[in-house]
């Protein structure tokens, strides 16, 4: 324990003495060296100096810094750190490149930390609100089919969400609640097997209720939009 609490001081030692060498440079010689090691993909290097030139806020190189630690972080994977650093970078540039990247990447961003769709999807929600005000904003973008292509992605995980839930409550035998979700994916019109096994156990929620009628339409659904899948052979045969 002790070694590592030395380790970690050390480093944070280095660290400090690391940017205390850029100290007496100006923000363009800082900007320079930090965007060199950009270049080079040292981001690790770069961010602490750009962050010593966004914190001064002084000049207009500081908005060139602060796309430059956005983009650091995005490339580094750090995503939540990203988004933040880009929704600086939209209250302090008036640049437009600068603009349509920070609401494109702040949807990007919100994205590439969603959850799986059996946890909660308040980020998959914010990530395709967000990336529906860039595609209002920039309707013919630089970025606009992979926004088109995530919020597409990011809908498919909520349908994946609402059979989820569905499913959960059929298992629990609440069967008005497990009807709800399985229709909110059943409009949708999807052609997908989250829509195939909506219909499949919606199906047999009627079937249980001896309400057949309903039963057999979702079967024909089905038989029409699913023939050769072996729910469909199942539900055929079950509701003879």
């Amino acid at each position: 324990m002790k070694k590592l609490i030395l380790l970690i001081a050390l480093i944070g030692l280095l660290t400090a003495c690391s940017n205390n060498l850029y100290e007496n440079k100006s923000e363009t010689e800082r900007f320079e060296i930090a965007n060199n090691y950009f270049n080079q993909g040292k981001y690790r290097k770069a961010i602490p100096i750009f962050e010593s030139i966004v914190s001064y806020k002084t000049s207009g190189i500081t908005t060139n810094a602060q796309a430059k630690l956005a983009e650091s972080y995005y490339l580094m994977g750090q995503y939540e750190n990203a988004r933040l650093e880009y929704q600086f970078l939209m209250r302090y540039s008036s640049n437009m490149a600068d603009l349509e990247i920070a609401y494109f990447r702040i949807g990007e961003c919100y994205w590439k930390v969603s959850e799986p769709a059996s946890y909660t999807q308040d980020e998959t929600k914010a990530a395709i609100s967000s990336l529906e005000e860039y595609l209002t904003r920039y309707p013919t973008g630089k970025y606009r089919s992979e926004a088109l292509e995530i919020i597409k992605e990011a809908e498919l995980k909520l349908l994946e969400k609402s059979y989820l839930n569905g499913y959960t409550y059929y298992m629990l035998s609440d069967y008005p609640a497990a009807l709800l979700y399985f229709s909110d994916v059943l409009a949708t019109g999807s052609v997908s097997e989250i829509d195939m096994k909506s219909a499949y156990y919606s199906a047999k929620i009627y079937y249980e209720q001896g309400d057949m009628d309903r039963a057999n339409s979702f079967k024909e659904y089905l038989k029409l939009s699913y023939p050769d899948e072996k729910l469909t052979e199942k539900i055929i045969k079950k509701l003879k």
